[in-house]
């Protein structure tokens, strides 16, 4: 242990001094940071920064477990369907409402299949989001972004959703894979053709078609 901590430290006093004769590389290196997308998570390894787009990920097979609530003994719940709604507090006002009569009358459709239909947010804006929902009296669960380690690690930004596409809709089937996604549309078309198609793939998970 002796040894190896000798080692480190020489590592240590060598990089430092590295550092000291070249003033302008750490400087170089924060400036590179800085240019770093958002929705992009930076590695610096040997010296230069290697980059992971995790956009459209929650399309990825078995996804939705990082979204699906739990318990009361902390285990997954997992029905044949969830409809997980993603909310956010920056949403304009018009986007967040305009669709929550359509969630209402979905509502008892899905719970009489033994589906499930939650609303996920950021911590920060839950307090806002929970207002919302008893204001509309859509008595629907909660669920933090953060409560799960694995979307907790990934913001909604880096995840791609936007709050101007919010809320953000996504179907998961039994094995919470996404099969239909929808984003925020005002449109009464819009609106029309995302009941239908809810109803349709609920039809059909119910009968034992998907």
């Amino acid at each position: 242990m002796i040894v190896a901590l000798v080692a480190v430290n020489v590592a240590l006093l060598l990089q430092n001094r590295q550092l000291r004769g070249n003033p302008n590389a750490v400087k170089e290196a924060d400036t590179e940071a800085d240019t770093i997308p958002p929705f992009l998570y930076p590695y610096y390894y040997e010296g230069e920064y290697s980059y992971l787009d995790v956009r459209g990920s929650y399309s990825y097979p078995g996804f939705g477990r990082s979204f699906m609530p739990r318990d009361e003994n902390g285990k997954l719940v997992l029905p044949p369907l969830s409809l997980a709604i993603f909310m956010s507090a920056e949403s304009s006002c018009p986007y967040r409402t305009s669709e929550v009569s359509i969630y209402k009358r979905l509502l008892p459709i899905f719970k009489e299949r033994g589906q499930m239909i939650f609303v996920v947010a950021n911590r920060a804006d839950s307090a806002v989001i929970a207002d919302s929902l008893a204001a509309w009296e859509l008595d629907v669960p909660l669920l933090l972004r953060e409560a799960n380690p694995y979307s907790a690690a990934m913001t909604f930004d880096q995840l791609g959703f936007s709050p101007l596409n919010m809320p953000f809709k996504i179907l998961f089937d039994n094995s919470q894979t996404a099969i239909y996604m929808r984003g925020a549309n005002n449109s009464p078309e819009s609106q029309r053709d995302f009941e239908v198609a809810t109803l349709r793939l609920s039809g059909l998970v119910a009968d034992g078609k998907i």
